[in-house]
């Protein structure tokens, strides 16, 4: 069960012609309440040893904020203009576990334990970007530096004598600090004959140190690296448009894969960070091509190296470890297309496909990295009723084959999706009336392949789901809202 409340609020005002200020404010309060009940069955040479059986209670509210604060100023009449950008975030979010564990071997064996968290994670930068247009080359440049702080209280309890027991051994208490500073420069300039291109380069250090209080155990890093990337378009025409481009980006581990806490689903299984864990690099390169708003097609080769995710190790064949390592390298080659339609102006259709060819190596001899094709395709609808063009009917599906990544195959998924969208009261109610996995078929199956031993999953987290939206629209419309955009994609690590 889900539920929660949030609130916006924008500002921005034009001191005069030339500059501008803002803000804009999020805030929400969520509370996630799940019930639990997990089967675990262990067997060897596919006898079956026994069965784990955990009926758990998940409680976590979570309170949420963002900050965005910008100055733009204009410095000629030529384009010339600088702007600087201030961010903050934060993420409190409290987590209290029940489970009860009980075994199909020794039945008189009851284990209730209470996993507690309290987690801050404290997420602020500041930036500034100038962009000087020249009559031979428009130029960007701009720094910015980011700042990551993570505090964790984890604490694990066990149920002796009618009381919950603080258990030392299981319980941890970290600090993560992580500070990130960078600086790019980009040109770019429109040639002749419909070419155009931009070339960018950005460098960023980031100095990280992870403490452990539990342990005394104080982890220290430094690195810097280059990211370079370059554009270059083709339009002939209004009909026909050519891109080619290629990129090299990073990709960080969120705070959750850095820290280092045990989060035991049961006595026998638990779930940890890793501090010295290292980004990834991923070098893409693609080629596209569009014709007008109606088809486009790329095609795209993406080359993964320091790639992580989990491991599972078993402890004294009794204890589950689930860890973060970086241990991939990966190589997929692929096309995508989308393609729009329209039918007797009432039924607008949009279909999009994406076909792949994946390869992995792993430098962990546990885990058998796996090859294979994978193809995944949608097709979203809309039907207009009426001549008004104000009642519409939505019919949205999507499918993914079964696939081969990394060390993992994935069985065939999809999902279904009807609804409604009308007005009421003269057009100042908008109802939209949408059902989600109509035929629950959201169901993730697959298997984990590792070198002494594979991991089956059955999962399925309540996709099929009735939603009803109201929405009113009240006050001046003449009065225009803020719609400053900011790239402020480092807060989703503290989600």
């Amino acid at each position: 069960m889900y539920s929660g409340v949030g609130a916006n609020l924008s500002l921005d005002y034009s001191i005069n012609k030339n500059n501008t200020i803002g803000f804009i404010y999020d805030v929400g309060k969520v509370d996630h309440n799940m019930d639990i009940d997990n089967k675990t069955g262990y067997e060897s040479l596919s006898v079956l040893d026994s069965i784990l059986t955990t009926v758990s209670k998940h409680r976590n509210p979570t309170f949420t904020q963002t900050l965005n604060a910008y100055y733009d100023t204009k410095l000629d009449d030529k384009g010339k203009k600088i702007s600087f950008i201030a961010n903050y975030f934060e993420n409190l979010p409290e987590t209290t576990v029940n489970f009860n564990t009980t075994s199909n071997v020794n039945l008189s064996t009851n284990n209730i334990v209470r996993n507690k968290s309290d987690i801050n994670y404290n997420i602020w930068s500041v930036q500034s970007d100038l962009n000087i247009p020249t009559k031979f080359i428009n130029i960007e440049v701009g720094t910015k530096y980011t700042k990551f702080n993570n505090e964790s209280d984890v604490k694990y309890f066990d149920f002796i004598a009618n009381n919950y027991v603080i258990n030392q051994n299981r319980s941890n208490v970290f600090d993560y600090d992580e500070q990130n500073i960078a600086g790019y420069l980009s040109v770019s300039k429109d040639l002749k004959k419909g070419w155009s291109f931009k070339s960018g380069l950005r460098y960023e250090y980031s100095i990280i140190e992870g403490f452990t209080k539990t342990t005394g155990v104080r982890n220290k890093n430094k690195y810097g690296n280059w990211f370079p990337s370059f554009y270059l378009s083709y339009k002939p025409n209004n009909k026909h448009f050519y891109t080619f481009n290629y990129s090299k980006r990073i990709n960080r581990p969120s705070f959750k894969a850095l820290n280092p806490f045990r989060w035991y689903s049961n006595p026998y299984t638990y779930y940890t960070g890793n501090p010295v864990l290292q980004p990834s690099f991923n070098h893409n390169i693609e080629f596209s091509y569009s014709y007008k708003h109606i088809f486009s097609a790329r095609f795209y080769n993406q080359y993964l190296t320091d790639g992580y995710g989990r491991t599972f190790t078993l402890l004294n064949n009794t204890e589950r470890v689930v860890d973060y390592a970086n241990y991939l390298t990966k190589n997929n080659i692929g096309f995508s297309g989308s393609l729009f339609l329209s039918f007797f102006n009432r039924w607008s259709n949009y279909i999009n496909v994406n076909a792949s060819y994946s390869s992995s190596q792993s430098s962990l001899l546990n885990i058998l990295p796996q090859k294979g094709y994978s193809l995944y395709y949608s097709s979203n609808n809309s039907f207009t009723i009426n001549k008004e063009k104000q009642i519409n009917l939505l019919a949205n599906f999507w499918h993914s084959l079964p696939a081969r990544s990394e060390n993992t195959k994935s069985e065939s998924i999809s999902s279904l999706s009807l609804g409604i969208r009308f007005p009421l009261v003269k057009n100042k109610i908008q109802v939209n009336l949408i059902a989600n996995d109509v035929f629950k078929s959201t169901v993730s199956k697959g298997q984990i392949f590792f070198s002494d031993f594979t991991q089956f999953y059955n999962n399925y987290y309540d996709g099929k789901r009735f939603t009803l939206s109201l929405t009113y629209n009240f006050g001046n419309r003449n009065v225009h809202g803020n719609n400053k955009r900011i790239n402020f994609n480092e807060k989703y690590r503290g989600n």
